[in-house]
């Protein structure tokens, strides 16, 4: 599977009101776009705007190596126009989910720890 167009890196499951996380088999690497993490983290795009501006002033995300900006072609749309597109890596993406307060992240910082506590013991 390619990152670049990838829908679903990380696979968002959610059984009675409880959410857990898989990472798709084929990937080499994850990365998401603001609009992704938006629908991912159930949250404005304003505020993972808001996160992301902060996490970079603050050094928290490296601009030069845990973003990238992609432009492609939107074969969906009518006009079939090229778009540009910033995504974020994991570390990004990990970061931004300690900076919010949904449901969706709560269960991603716990489902990350428990990740990172299993590769530790």
């Amino acid at each position: 599977m390619n990152e670049l167009t990838a829908n679903e890196t990380i696979l968002k499951i959610t059984k009675k009101n409880k959410t857990t996380f898989e990472l798709a088999d084929d990937i080499n690497a994850v990365w998401m776009s603001q609009q992704q993490l938006t629908t991912f983290f159930e949250t404005t795009k304003k505020n993972i705007i808001t996160i992301i501006s902060n996490l970079i002033k603050t050094n928290q995300i490296n601009k030069d190596t845990q973003t990238r900006r992609i432009h492609y072609i939107d074969y969906h749309s009518e006009t079939q126009q090229a778009k540009n597109e910033t995504q974020y890596d994991l570390t990004a993406i990990i970061n931004i989910a300690f900076e919010l307060n949904t449901l969706t992240s709560i269960s991603f910082k716990n489902w990350a720890s428990n990740i990172i506590k299993r590769h530790l013991l």
